[in-house]
């Protein structure tokens, strides 16, 4: 790509710019200063001179300072342009970046005889300080929250870099923690996606683990445990209610209760193999629930 191959033009049926690099799109923006901001992301910062002298652009006005996420989602406008529109949107969180995305969503099924959206799925781009150019490209065709991006790094085999470190460092603050053996896993996931489509932050260890840079899994469970709010223990049966971790877990959680630092709710979901009765004590005294009863799960954590 070359800077005088690079051209603007009226983007159509909606308000914005389109950008072409030759004849070849490369998205659509609301502003000019959105477009020299997408270019800080296509070469470098360094590079922000020559693009101020390309389009005869005002070095103050157009002086840029990198966000911290370059969020991309896009669109399909029926029936007059069946072309997809990419957006391009810069935060500094990702809960801003999620805002935009819901904002495209609920207009395309609010006038859906005009808008289809995400058919090109949907990404994050974070500026990495040190390069000075946005890199580690998350994608997925549903990413809607903190646990959606974690999940997707799961996928595509990544880690999160410690430059994310810092902002989920305060995402360890989540709503749920699910406690569980690995063979109880599908029961656990089945938990996790009813309660991440209210939009909770629940800790997985399945999914939560492997996507954070930090290999000291024990560390990890501990400041999670430290810090949610809310507990579900879940088992088919009842040897792995007392066992290993799970064991550690909820007790680890009821002493923080008994002592006053924690206020959360306690659930326990079972299957059919596990009479409430067995239960040990410290968590008979809470909500039990059966797992056929999960879509209503959420009711038990209302705060």
């Amino acid at each position: 790509m070359r800077f005088d191959n690079l051209d603007l033009r009226p983007s159509g049926p909606q308000t914005g710019l389109s950008a072409f690099d030759g004849n070849d799109y490369l998205g659509t923006y609301r502003s000019l200063h959105e477009f020299v901001l997408d270019l800080v992301y296509r070469y470098s910062v360094e590079n922000i001179d020559e693009i101020i002298k390309k389009f005869n652009l005002s070095a103050n006005q157009y002086t840029i300072i990198p966000y911290k996420y370059r969020g991309v989602c896009s669109e399909i406008f029926w029936p007059m342009d069946q072309t997809p529109f990419r957006y391009v949107y810069y935060c500094n969180t990702l809960s801003e970046l999620f805002e935009k995305f819901e904002f495209h969503e609920k207009r395309a099924q609010e006038y859906e005889n005009y808008f289809y959206y995400g058919p090109q799925g949907s990404g994050i781009h974070l500026f990495n300080k040190e390069k000075m150019k946005y890199e580690f490209w998350v994608g997925g065709n549903d990413i809607k929250t903190v646990s959606d991006v974690m999940e997707q790094v799961k996928k595509e085999g990544l880690t999160i870099p410690s430059s994310l470190k810092d902002e989920f460092d305060q995402l360890k603050a989540f709503d749920i923690f699910i406690s569980h053996k690995s063979e109880d896993y599908k029961i656990a996931k089945k938990v996790y996606d009813v309660l991440c489509k209210k939009g909770r932050k629940i800790f997985l260890s399945e999914i939560t683990l492997p996507a954070v840079a930090n290999t000291d899994y024990t560390a990890e469970i501990s400041d999670a445990l430290d810090h949610t709010k809310h507990l579900i223990v879940i088992a088919d049966n009842i040897n792995k209610i007392s066992s290993g971790w799970v064991k550690y877990e909820w007790n680890a959680f009821l002493n923080e209760k008994l002592s006053g630092r924690k206020d959360g709710n306690v659930l326990t979901v079972i299957t059919d193999n596990i009479n409430i009765n067995e239960l040990p004590l410290g968590l008979r005294q809470f909500e039990v629930i059966n797992i056929n009863s999960i879509n209503q799960i959420e009711e038990w954590f209302s705060d």
